[in-house]
């Protein structure tokens, strides 16, 4: 203790009050300045570090008294929480903070441990204010305070040899704290003198840890953007590779596509010219026929009814010859012409020249009178059923009860229903494919057909606005139903 005068005493106050008072504000405008860039980089460890620097000062405020001069009457409410805020949470967020930028839960699982304790020390300090367990949590906290600092040390010499950009900075921060806790605890052991150099050593050292850590995390945050940017020129690099082998790709399938379109060029020539070539060849014996069936038919060479039969088969080998050259020529499929269409009529006539031309094969016919009109294509629909009594004819089991054809007409669900079904050997296949292209039935190998009925009849109903389907009748029994539109929506 020393005697001062008024002189001296007013030298005195003003040098403690620019000590005491300017650190306070400088760990006040550090917390603002870290809590905004926590806030504008999103950065929890910057968040925690704010705080950490705002229970520092608002500690070193309440035990250096600066708080008794800016509200006096309040200082025996407020001294006490506010020194354990600035003690035990300060011990508590920095702990966290090493956890957290030295990885100790994964790399040092050692330091880990005792950084929880800790952490546990400095919430109990904290939760304890104002009563009798204070004390002892207080002493355990400043007794673990200063391993605390060299076990920070330690990892942070880890971190700078295994070359981390700011390893060196928080070598630097935590060194310096480290300094100015042993010089402060050597005095108060009486191992140093007291002076004003080892009173405010403590001071010192936090006010150099704090700057210091300041910089090394806004290292740490330039080593993320640096190493985003790296990530980034990586991704680039493989896009734009990702991009040439896409190109040259693309080359290659627009040079095959070019090939491909050449090859179909040359074959719509070859096919153009053999359509016209076979167009001229067709016409002149289709003439012949039909001239020497007029003759035969004069000199009563052929009955009427057989001449009947091949002058419609012939009639009707023309009308399919000249629509599909006709088609030819226009380059596209064949338009559909719907137009209301008895089917009752139609189904008698093509049943008459059906039965005419294949004598030997039974008809059942079924046929609601009452129907109202279809809206079909007249010509398709003819193909259409042409093809089911050709394709049942064909297929039929021999030999069966029952060796005929049934042919159905009626009204189902508000659609128009033919239904042509015929009997089979009970043998295996996959119904399923028989209206696919070129699958056939099991029938014997010389029957002629290219198994492109029933894939006809598929097409040219649904063309019609149609449906067709199997009917589940039995392994005996096979039957192709078809659903045609009513005219007018009758």
């Amino acid at each position: 203790a020393r005697l001062l005068d008024a002189s001296e005493l007013q030298r005195s106050l003003q040098w403690w009050l620019l000590l005491h008072g300017g650190f306070v504000a400088v760990a006040l405008a550090l917390f603002l300045m870290h809590l905004l860039l926590a806030i504008r980089l999103r950065d929890q460890v910057l968040s925690v570090y704010a705080l950490y620097v705002l229970s520092l000062g608002v500690g070193y405020a309440a035990v250096k008294g600066v708080v008794a001069l800016t509200l006096p009457s309040l200082t025996h409410h407020l001294n006490d929480w506010l020194v354990s805020f600035g003690t035990g949470l300060s011990f508590a967020l920095i702990a966290l903070l090493v956890m957290v930028i030295f990885e100790t839960r994964t790399r040092h699982r050692w330091a880990h441990a005792f950084l929880w304790l800790l952490i546990l020390l400095g919430l109990a300090a904290f939760a304890s204010t104002g009563r009798a367990l204070y004390p002892m949590f207080a002493e355990w906290l400043f007794l673990a305070g200063l391993p605390f600092l060299y076990v920070a040390l330690a990892l942070a010499w880890v971190r700078y040899r295994a070359g981390d950009p700011a390893g060196r900075l928080f070598l630097l921060a935590f060194s310096a704290s480290g300094l100015g806790a042993s010089i402060s605890f050597l005095r108060i052991l009486g191992f140093l003198p007291a002076n004003p150099i080892t009173q405010h050593s403590l001071q010192v050292s936090s006010f150099v840890h704090m700057i210091v850590m300041g910089l090394a995390l806004s290292e740490r945050v330039l080593a993320a953007e640096e190493k985003a940017r790296h990530v980034l020129r990586n991704a680039e690099g493989q896009a734009l590779e990702l991009a040439r082998r896409m190109t040259a790709e693309l080359e290659r399938s627009r040079q095959r596509l070019e090939n491909t379109l050449e090859r179909e060029r040359r074959l719509r020539r070859e096919q153009g010219d053999f359509i016209d070539t076979i167009s001229h060849e067709y016409r002149t014996p289709l003439s012949v026929l039909m001239t020497n069936l007029d003759i035969l038919r004069l000199r009563s060479a052929i009955d009427e009814q057989r001449f009947n039969i091949m002058s419609r088969a012939l009639q009707r080998l023309g009308r399919i010859f000249n629509d599909a050259m006709h088609t030819h020529r226009m380059g596209h499929p064949p338009r559909v012409l719907s137009e209301p269409v008895d089917l009752a009529a139609l189904l008698d006539r093509l049943l008459r020249e059906f039965s005419e031309a294949s004598p030997g094969c039974p008809v059942h016919r079924d046929i609601d009178r009452q129907v109202p009109p279809a809206r079909v294509d007249r010509r398709m629909m003819e193909l259409v059923l042409i093809n089911l009594l050709e394709n049942a004819c064909k297929h039929r089991a021999v030999g069966a009860p029952d060796t005929g054809i049934d042919v159905h007409l009626g009204v189902q669900d508000e659609c128009l229903t033919i239904r042509v079904g015929n009997a089979v050997a009970g043998v295996e296949m996959d119904r399923s494919m028989l209206m696919d292209r070129y699958v056939r039935g099991p029938v014997d190998p010389g029957t002629p057909g290219m198994g492109l009925g029933l894939y006809l009849v598929r097409r040219s109903v649904l063309d019609m606005g149609g449906a067709v389907e199997l009917v589940e009748a039995g392994p005996e029994r096979f039957v192709v139903s078809l659903q045609l539109p009513k005219a007018n929506g009758e």
